[in-house]
């Protein structure tokens, strides 16, 4: 059975900001928390299709 990671998903706006904490398997991905937190439910104009992951979250 994997273990379980807790993370934090933030986005922050000048006018709003949001933060959601998720539990995910143990090598999950960020893609995975964000879809996992139910903030592409709340923004519309957010396309993880067109977004560049440019480096890798070292531990």
């Amino acid at each position: 059975m994997p273990a379980n990671i807790r993370v934090e998903v933030a986005y922050a706006l000048p006018e709003k900001q949001y933060l959601q904490r998720v539990t995910l398997d143990e090598g999950a991905t960020v893609e995975q928390a964000i879809i996992a937190s139910g903030l592409l439910a709340l923004r519309d104009d957010i396309d993880l299709a067109k977004t560049s992951w440019v480096s890798t979250v070292v531990r």
